[in-house]
């Protein structure tokens, strides 16, 4: 059987990995930006979160290269300044396992998904309310399931 590494994301220590957290049942890092940005009650109260705050895109873009999160969420209220954040973050190879999560307001945008690279579109989900734990589950990646323990005979 061969190894198969992954390319390293960016953070000097592996702790600080999305990745990595969610292999050792570490709580992932939720980054919310924006006065607004709303998660459902289920979700404030789980124990597998550690919810960090930032109150414009400048501060977000410190708290991503200083926390690496699993996931940024940007409310709507953000305006164009959530938008130029979210391209960024996805032009940016040190933060490519950070996904994104679109807060919307009142109603499904169609124009947040348009002009994203179709590699970029699996990394953004958009929402309608507050977040929920399905709609955040739906947007990160698939981790391996452990192999099963070898049976001594």
């Amino acid at each position: 059987m061969t190894n198969v590494s992954l390319a390293c994301c960016g953070p000097a220590n592996c702790s600080d990995c999305p990745y990595y957290r969610r292999i050792q049942r570490l709580p992932g890092r939720l980054l919310l930006i924006g006065r607004a940005a709303a998660l459902d009650s289920c979700l404030r109260k789980d124990e597998q979160w550690q919810i960090l705050h930032a109150k414009d895109a400048y501060q977000a873009g410190q708290l991503v290269m200083q926390y690496f999160p699993a996931v940024a969420v940007v409310d709507s209220a953000a305006g164009k300044q959530g938008r130029q954040f979210i391209e960024r973050l996805l032009a940016d190879p040190h933060a490519v396992r950070t996904r994104v999560v679109f807060v919307a307001a009142g109603r499904r945008p169609k124009s947040m998904l348009a002009g994203l690279k179709p590699a970029d579109r699996s990394r953004v989900g958009v929402t309608v309310g507050p977040l929920s734990r399905r709609v955040l589950e739906s947007v990160l990646p698939a981790v391996p399931a452990p192999l099963p323990a070898r049976q001594v005979r």
